[in-house]
């Protein structure tokens, strides 16, 4: 009986003890400022998304001004431009340059065709077979190899080779020297 008695006031200390800190729990929430006023946070919230909201349109408003601001400057400049009239001027110019170019190369191209004519004309009259067309002929010894221009480049018995015009040759034996 006396542990039950003993038990008994233990027990009634541990619940008075824990209606206690539950009470105090409660005074403490209670007392707390989300529970005396449940909508605070809600309207601090509130009141800031409106203060950011200001702000934005104001912002909003003054980039598109700004923007707005920079469009007319741009537009006054191209009108000052005239682009149509500019690129006309642009083509006139190019026409008259590539007109002058085409100009200039035929000029240099003919120059250089009439260059080349007389290039061409003075080989032909340094060419030694140019002369055979006119009846002259190239006679060369087989000995030596070498063209005949006097008579002691060959003697009597030596073979020769005569080239008239054409590319046309005769072969032949020297029979006396003169």
């Amino acid at each position: 009986l006396l542990r039950l008695y003993a038990r008994k006031r233990h027990l009634v200390l541990d619940m008075r003890s824990r209606v206690q800190l539950s009470r105090n729990q409660l005074q403490t929430v209670l007392a707390s400022r989300v529970f005396r006023s449940p909508l605070g946070p809600v309207e601090a919230a509130t009141q800031r998304v409106d203060e950011l909201a200001t702000r934005l349109s104001h912002a909003g408003r003054s980039l598109t001004m700004d923007f707005r601001e920079k469009l007319d400057r741009m537009r006054a400049a191209l009108q000052k431009i005239e682009p149509s009239r500019l690129i006309s001027r642009q083509n006139m110019a190019l026409e008259r340059f590539s007109a002058r170019n085409q100009a200039a190369i035929v000029k240099i191209v003919s120059r250089n065709q009439l260059k080349l004519a007389a290039l061409e004309n003075r080989l032909v009259a340094l060419d030694p077979r140019s002369v055979l067309n006119r009846g002259y002929s190239i006679t060369m010894s087989e000995r030596t190899g070498g063209v005949v221009t006097a008579e002691s480049d060959v003697a009597v018995g030596d073979p020769l080779t005569t080239e008239l015009a054409g590319g046309k040759k005769i072969h032949s034996r020297v029979e006396k020297i003169e």
